[in-house]
């Protein structure tokens, strides 16, 4: 190894070490970017299971339609001015 990297120039080494760089970050970087992607998934997952326990607690009341026909009530101090 010390008679292969005494043959090459401080060009070819400086070259030689950004490389082992540049794959050290583009690993690192990988590892991020896998950590953040597993996080979008799993809130994507939240939302899915949020969406349906939402649709499940609104489909038992949209079926339950009051005598009135799901009109709100009416009253005669809806009509009385505030008092001051």
């Amino acid at each position: 190894m010390e008679n292969a990297l005494s043959k090459l120039s401080i060009t070819e080494l400086k070259a030689a070490y950004l490389n082992l760089v540049l794959q050290n970050c583009i690993t690192e970087l990988k590892a991020v970017v896998y950590d953040e992607l597993a996080k979008v998934e799993q809130s994507q997952a939240n939302i899915r299971i949020l969406h349906q326990e939402l649709r499940n607690k609104l489909q038992p009341q949209q079926q339950e339609v009051p005598q009135n026909g799901g009109l709100p009530q009416v009253t005669q101090s809806d009509f009385n001015p505030p008092s001051l």
